[in-house]
C-alpha cells in the first residue's frame, strides 16, 4: 500500500468511525425511537431540499463568474451541469478524480491553452467559498456568548468549541490580510520576505500558488466582491436548509436566527480533509444542537445531522444523473485529470 492509498484509507476509516460513534450515540439515547413517534413534515423537508439546491446552483454560477472574469467562454448551463457532477464526485469518488479537478479540466477542454487560468478559477472559487463561511462563523462567534447559551454541552466540550472558533477567527483575519495585501499591493511578491516564506518546504509552494491565483484576479475587484456576496447567499440557503430539516423532524429545535450561528461553524467542519467532509460536519452539528437545546430529552442533533447529509446526497443525485448522461465526456476528462502531475490537479 503506497502513501496516498494509506492516507485515503485512514480518512475513510475516520469518517466511518465518527459516523459510527454518532449512530450508536443516537441509538443509545433513543433519538431514532423518539423520531418514529413524531410525524415527519414533508413540506418542511421539501423546503430544505429546495434551499440546498439553491445553495448549490448559486455556488456553480459563482464559479462561472470566476471563469468569465478570466475571459474564458463558459455558459451558465455548463457551469451548473459540471458543478453538480463535481459535487457527485466529491461525495462518492474516493480515490478517483475529484470534483475540483473535473471542473478545471472541463474548462481547459474548451480552451486548452488556458490551463493555469482554468485551475485558478476553481481554486479562487473554493477560496471565496471557504473565506465566506469562515467569516460568518467568526462573526457568529464574536457576537454571541457561547458560554451563556442554556444548552446541555459540558464544560470540556464548550472549551473545545470556543478554542476551535478562536482558531477560525485567527485564520479568517490572516486570510483577509493576505487577500487584501496581494490584491492591493501585488509588488509584495517581489520582496525578499515573500521569497523566504515561499521557500519554506511544503508550505511555501502552497502559499505561492494561492498568491498566483489571487494575482490573476487583482484587476477584477468588483467581480470578487460580487462573488463574496453570492457566497453569502449560499450560507443563508444552507442555514435555511438545515433549519427546515430540523423543523421537519422535531418541534423543539433552535430558531432560524440561531441557525445562522450554528450553520457557519458546522459547515467549516465540512472543510476538514475527510472524504466529502463526511463525519466532521455531522459531529459539529450534533454538538452545536446540544449546546443550543436546553432540554436534553428532546435533543435531536444527530438525527438532524444525518437528515441534512441525506438532503446533500439527494442533491448530489442530480450530479449522478448528469454524469451518466455525459459519461463518455466525463471519462475523457477524468483520464486527462489523472494523467497530470499532482501539483496541477487543483
Amino acid at each position: 500500500m503506497n502513501k496516498k492509498t494509506g492516507i485515503l484509507v485512514f480518512k475513510v476509516m475516520m469518517s466511518l468511525g465518527i459516523l459510527g460513534y454518532l449512530f450508536f450515540s443516537a441509538w443509545r439515547t433513543e433519538q431514532f425511537h423518539d423520531l418514529s413517534l413524531e410525524q415527519l413534515h414533508w413540506g418542511s423537508m421539501g423546503l430544505a431540499l429546495l434551499f440546498c439546491l439553491a445553495a448549490h446552483v448559486v455556488s456553480y454560477l459563482r464559479w462561472r463568474i470566476m471563469v468569465r472574469a478570466l475571459d474564458i467562454p463558459f455558459t451558465a448551463f455548463d457551469a451548473i451541469r459540471i458543478g453538480f457532477i463535481g459535487s457527485f464526485f466529491n461525495l462518492f469518488a474516493f480515490g478517483m478524480v475529484g470534483g475540483d479537478s473535473l471542473r478545471a479540466y472541463y474548462v481547459t477542454r474548451q480552451v486548452k491553452h488556458r490551463v493555469p487560468e482554468a485551475i485558478s478559477s476553481v481554486v479562487a472559487d473554493r477560496l471565496i467559498g471557504m473565506m465566506t463561511m469562515f467569516s460568518f462563523a467568526s462573526v457568529a462567534f464574536l457576537i454571541v456568548d457561547l458560554t451563556a447559551i442554556p444548552g446541555e454541552a459540558n464544560a470540556n466540550q464548550m472549551t473545545a468549541l470556543i478554542a476551535a472558533c478562536r482558531t477560525i477567527v485567527v485564520v479568517t483575519i490572516v486570510g483577509y490580510v493576505i487577500l487584501l495585501t496581494l490584491l492591493l499591493i501585488p509588488q509584495v511578491t517581489r520582496t525578499a520576505a515573500y521569497q523566504r516564506v515561499t521557500g519554506v518546504p511544503r508550505i511555501g509552494p502552497v502559499i505561492n500558488r494561492f498568491a498566483n491565483v489571487l494575482l490573476a484576479y487583482r484587476r477584477k475587484l468588483p467581480t470578487i466582491g460580487f462573488c463574496f456576496l453570492l457566497s453569502s447567499v449560499c450560507v443563508v440557503c444552507f442555514a435555511s436548509s438545515i433549519y427546515f430539516v430540523a423543523q421537519a423532524i422535531t418541534h423543539n429545535h433552535p430558531t432560524l436566527a440561531e441557525h445562522f450561528i450554528i450553520t457557519p461553524i458546522a459547515m467549516t467542519a465540512n472543510a476538514i480533509p475527510l472524504p466529502g467532509g463526511i463525519g466532521g460536519m455531522e459531529l459539529a452539528l450534533d454538538f452545536l444542537y446540544l449546546a443550543f437545546t436546553p432540554d436534553s430529552s428532546s435533543q435531536r442533533g444527530i438525527v438532524i445531522a444525518f437528515a441534512f447529509r441525506l438532503v446533500l446526497l439527494v442533491t448530489s443525485a442530480i450530479g449522478a444523473i448528469a454524469w451518466f448522461m455525459n459519461r463518455q465526456t466525463i471519462d475523457e476528462l477524468g483520464d486527462k485529470a489523472t494523467s497530470q502531475p499532482d501539483n496541477e490537479s487543483g
